[in-house]
């Protein structure tokens, strides 16, 4: 142990025994993590199923084109977050909603500190050297809009914490990978952060130990949102001390003695101000962004390396407030706020503690068909494989079979009229709870109808024979596999870059619509989580984009308007066929859509084109919606086959 740890190590245990003595916890040393407290294991099974049922959230809201929508104009950002908060709870960088989720970050070019933050917290975690060729240019985004002062800000307005924090984070997972992060912006940086910080004052506090009580006054002063803000906030105070803490990591070696006693003055007098202000249901001295807090929370008591805020146990309180808190969907009020309570759930920033995030790893994904009544049960189980298994006979089976009991001589699985499996049984012996499982790996996506067919020695044939037969069908069960990697995911992701309707000074077009014409050029702005859709009453639903200018394709392409799964039929009704028009040609092309109505169309012309008009009418399609529409209708270049490299 190098001198400078020991002297750091000794000077805790230190001001541990004095302030035991005036009935204080003290403030961790930095030489080993504090016990988390026993009660947290107990809780372990409630966490992982609380985190399992939130990282289904997130992915079954996951959108067409990767995203999980965006916020604001913050393109990639609210990605980056959530992949982020999928990796940190165990879901792997190789599954088909994190492949998507990684192509679609990887056709996003952010500009505001929060994205490039969020985007590079998750490039972070693949541990791949062309993610980390993306951190570094991102790091020089974030370096090149450092302002004058050291902090961070939106472009067109001041600085403020909130930005702040993001770049503090995103600087550090640059560190972490061994990029270079010029000492002088980590000095700047942390000279900025005071000035955050209200001025400190003395409280009167109490605190309640096993031994009993003891009082004494306690250094606050929390952080604000700006240096002209009146009020400090639990979101902000933590966001002051998690930055300060990273500055600390980040100096190393070059921080100097006094540098550290104020950074260390500062978090001790922020940490107190979180005490006496501690709560976990609500984000203190500021309405909302109670999750945000959280996260908030998780990270300053992670990067401090303490376990109790006060008397408080933070991680235990707030995950109790959690559990109670998540609805039974599994969110806690939409993507973001799931993000924030899960990465506070899975102690994201250290990733100590008993929960492991593994309950995230794979979809829990359940299928029953049948009950004991029926002639035979059917389970399944999982996404890519759907594990298939025979799981009961039904009463009426069993007491016909009484005699020489239920003999099987074969088990069929089946995918609506498609056979799936034949497993072969052995009827000279009686049916005792066999399975015959069956893992099927080349389902596609979307809704499926799995049944199964078992084939029995007739209840009166003797042993030794192989007829007569008898035939059980199972009920149909339906089935949703949306885990599946399919190669059109790879070309929604990216069709921005290769549409070539990308607007530009040469290029300008009017879009015109037969019903909610003002929504028209939605459907051309380049952003798959906008739409344009007809009224319920428009009985010949057309679109139409008049170009100034000529634009030369080949391929046409369409996405509907539903963008996720739980839109199709509920929102938007599905389209089977279009009548395509280009410029003023008489006969039109028929066009048959994707039968998954999230996929991408790609319709190729006989030939190249000069487009100078778009036409587009819906033909056939299916639902009671009464409306259908189109979030992209796109030209492009014919394809070649160069497409990017698939992530696996």
């Amino acid at each position: 142990m190098n001198p400078s740890h020991s002297r750091t190590c000794r000077a805790a245990a230190s001001l541990a025994i004095l302030t035991a003595s005036v009935g204080f916890v003290a403030s961790p040393g930095v030489c080993q993590d504090p016990p988390i407290h026993p009660d947290e294991i107990k809780m372990k099974p409630e966490i992982d199923r609380a985190i399992a049922k939130g990282v289904e959230y997130l992915l079954g809201e996951q959108r067409r084109d990767g995203s999980w929508g965006i916020h604001g104009d913050y393109i990639g950002g609210l990605g980056g977050l959530v992949v982020y908060t999928l990796l940190k709870t165990g879901v792997d960088a190789d599954h088909p909603a994190m492949r998507r989720a990684l192509a679609y970050l990887d056709s996003c070019d952010p500009d505001r500190t929060y994205s490039r933050a969020t985007m590079m917290l998750a490039y972070g975690e693949t541990d791949s050297d062309r993610d980390k060729s993306r951190i570094e240019g991102f790091l020089g985004g974030l370096l090149s809009s450092q302002k004058k002062d050291g902090d961070w800000g939106y472009p067109q307005r001041g600085p403020d914490l909130s930005n702040v924090q993001y770049a503090a984070l995103g600087l550090w997972v640059a560190h972490k990978l061994d990029l270079d992060v010029p000492i002088d912006a980590w000095r700047d940086l942390l000279e900025s952060v005071f000035k955050y910080q209200e001025p400190p004052a003395l409280m009167d506090v109490t605190s309640k130990k096993a031994g009993g009580t003891g009082s004494g006054q306690l250094r606050v002063a929390g952080f604000r949102y700006t240096p002209g803000t009146k009020l400090a906030s639990g979101s902000m105070t933590t966001a002051g001390i998690s930055v300060l803490q990273i500055c600390k990591i980040g100096l190393g070696r070059k921080l100097k003695r006094g540098q550290r006693r104020r950074i260390d003055d500062a978090i001790e007098a922020g940490m107190n101000w979180l005490d006496v202000h501690f709560r976990v249901n609500e984000n203190p001295n500021r309405p909302g962004h109670k999750y945000y807090y959280l996260y908030g929370l998780e990270r300053a008591g992670a990067l401090t390396r303490r376990e109790q805020i006060g008397d408080h146990w933070w991680y235990l309180e707030g995950a109790r407030y959690l559990l109670k808190a998540q609805k039974p969907e599994g969110h806690w009020g939409g993507v973001k706020d799931t993000c924030f309570a899960l990465l506070f759930l899975r102690r994201a920033t250290k990733g100590r503690g008993p929960t492991t995030g593994a309950s995230g790893h794979k979809s829990e994904h359940l299928f029953s068909a049948g009950t004991d009544r029926g002639g035979v049960s059917l389970r399944g189980a999982g996404q890519q494989p759907l594990a298939l298994w025979v799981d009961s006979f039904g009463s009426g089976v069993k007491r016909r079979h009484e005699e020489y009991g239920i003999r099987v001589l074969q088990v069929e699985y089946f995918d609506h009229d498609r056979r799936l499996a034949v497993i072969p049984g052995d009827p000279t012996k009686t049916w005792d709870g066999d399975a015959f499982l069956h893992r099927e790996a080349a389902l596609s996506r979307g809704i499926h109808e799995i049944s199964v067919r078992v084939t029995l020695l007739a209840e009166d044939a003797p042993p030794g024979q192989s007829e007569p037969v008898e035939v059980i069908d199972s009920r149909e069960m339906e089935v949703h596999i949306r885990d599946v990697f399919e190669p059109w995911m790879d070309s929604v992701a990216r069709l921005k870059r290769f549409n070539l309707l990308k607007q530009s000074e040469d290029l300008k077009f009017t879009a015109t619509a037969s019903s909610n014409p003002d929504h028209a050029k939605q459907a051309f702005d380049l952003k798959d989580g906008t739409h344009w859709a007809c009224a319920p009453d428009d009985s010949e639903p057309t679109i139409s984009l008049e170009i100034e200018g000529v634009v030369k394709a080949r391929r046409v392409l369409f996405t509907q308007a539903a963008t996720k799964q739980s839109e199709v039929g509920a929102k938007f009704d599905m389209i089977t066929e279009v009548e395509l028009r280009l410029n003023k040609d008489k006969n039109g092309y028929r066009v048959k859509l994707n039968p998954d109505p999230l996929a991408l169309t790609e319709f190729e012309l006989p030939k190249n084109r000069r487009v100078r008009r778009i036409s587009v009418k819906v033909i056939g399609s299916e639902g009671d919606t009464g409306r259908v529409g189109f979030a992209e209708i796109a030209l492009a270049a014919r394809d070649r086959g160069q497409r990017k490299r698939s992530r696996k």
